[in-house]
């Protein structure tokens, strides 16, 4: 498990700019005006919240979205994808208001919603095919990610009510969403997603005895990540619990030749004289 440093620097620096007396003196150098702002606007917004109510919706985002991200996941490409999301919701959001409420351009956009829905668009991706089991029927993670969506995006707009306002930034969260899906898209995380739920399919199929389906799930694995020599060797051992030799022996000479390709000849010899057994 890793420690969630990013988590708790954005927590503490969230609740230490709430709590520093005399905000209104340096306040404007960090919040977002989207009538004019400077180039870190968008990132330093995230850390400014109207009050602890407003806060406090975040931070429940935050432990429930970006907090397991890091504590199971963590690494340069997750944390790229959702600080870069959050950098686009906010973007996105002062530059829909600039144009189509320009009534608004002259308040201040703050808060880490972008940030949090930016977590939510790589939790979307990550475990796309990951579900969770209620008695005999199975939720995709994906439609229970959609559901804290709605919900959260009701309670900031029951805030708003509260508060006399009405000024969620429903551009800049879907915005945030939808580049952190096309970002992580684009690192091939919805791969190692894929991978979590066949690896983990394989070997229940192998404890239940079904050599069949796991072959066939290995077979997916190997088509998946054709540059993966434990996709490509496990498709040869499923194979070869099966008595199909010709399958095994394709399978074999693919990882064979990818770890010699790799630069790996010891793993590549290995390779072979298990083919050979």
């Amino acid at each position: 498990m890793n420690w969630p440093f990013s988590t708790l620097i954005v927590l503490l620096t969230a609740v230490l700019i709430q709590i520093i007396p005399n905000r209104e003196s340096w306040i404007g150098w960090v919040q977002l005006i989207p009538a004019g702002f400077p180039l870190w606007a968008p990132l330093s917004a995230l850390f400014v919240h109207a009050d602890w109510g407003h806060l406090s919706g975040n931070l429940m985002g935050m432990m429930m979205f970006y907090l397991p991200l890091e504590l199971k996941l963590r690494s340069r490409e997750n944390l790229l994808v959702v600080w870069a999301a959050a950098f686009a919701g906010n973007l996105g959001q002062a530059m829909f208001t600039s144009a189509f409420r320009p009534d608004l351009a002259g308040q201040p956009q703050i808060g880490m919603s972008s940030l949090v829905f930016g977590a939510m668009g790589l939790c979307a991706v990550r475990f796309a095919y990951v579900g969770f089991n209620l008695g005999q029927v199975r939720i995709p993670s994906v439609l229970i990610i959609i559901c804290a969506m709605v919900v959260q995006q009701l309670v900031m707009l029951m805030q708003s009510l509260v508060n006399g306002q009405m000024q969620v930034g429903y551009a800049g969260h879907l915005l945030a969403f939808l580049f952190a899906v096309t970002l992580a898209y684009a690192f091939g995380i919805n791969i190692a997603a894929t991978r979590l739920l066949l690896v983990r399919d394989i070997e229940k199929c192998r404890q239940q005895g079904d050599l069949i389906a796991a072959a066939r799930l290995c077979r997916q694995w190997a088509a998946l990540e054709t540059d993966s020599p434990a996709a490509l060797l496990a498709a040869a051992r499923s194979a070869r619990d099966l008595a199909d030799t010709d399958t095994a022996r394709r399978f074999y000479q693919a990882a064979e030749q990818l770890l010699r390709k790799q630069k790996n000849p010891t793993a590549a010899d290995e390779v072979l004289r298990e083919a050979g057994r």
